[in-house]
């Protein structure tokens, strides 16, 4: 039980290398990602490509890529069967289309309402009667309390 629990830390094998390389090709993935984030950060002109306006919107729509994109690309082998095994390409093309227009969907239609509910919240008090948070004035962009 605690082999099976080590090797799943260790990364997902799905779609992956075979015989555990799933494990490097995991390690080289964080490792080229926070070089991206140290370049990003020292704003070298390696990464300007990140900050296109697509790839910011797909930021922005991110968590729904993160909740959805499992159960699409099960929906998407469940449906296509032998066309989904034998034309991987092709899936996957779709299979990002459709994971991205779901996450667009969710987040002006589900997570924007809700977070703008944020500002309608009861302020909570402290101890000492303080404000935990203060309001945003979004018209001229300052904090009030």
């Amino acid at each position: 039980m605690y082999r099976a629990a080590f090797k799943a830390s260790l990364g997902f094998q799905m779609y992956v290398l075979a015989c555990y390389g799933f494990v490097w090709a995991y390690s080289l993935l964080n490792l080229l990602s926070a070089a991206a984030v140290v370049c990003a950060i020292q704003q070298l002109s390696v990464v300007k490509f990140l900050r296109a306006p697509a790839l910011c919107r797909v930021g922005v729509v991110s968590y729904g890529v993160y909740v959805y994109h499992y159960s699409i690309l099960m929906g998407l082998r469940l449906w296509w069967g032998e066309f989904a095994e034998n034309h991987k390409y092709i899936t996957f093309f779709f299979y990002i289309g459709i994971v991205l227009i779901v996450s667009e969907m969710s987040f002006r239609f589900l997570e924007k309402p809700f977070m703008s509910l944020k500002k309608f919240r009861a302020p909570s008090r402290l101890r000492d009667s303080q404000r935990v948070f203060t309001c945003v004035d979004h018209a001229a962009g300052e904090p009030t309390n």
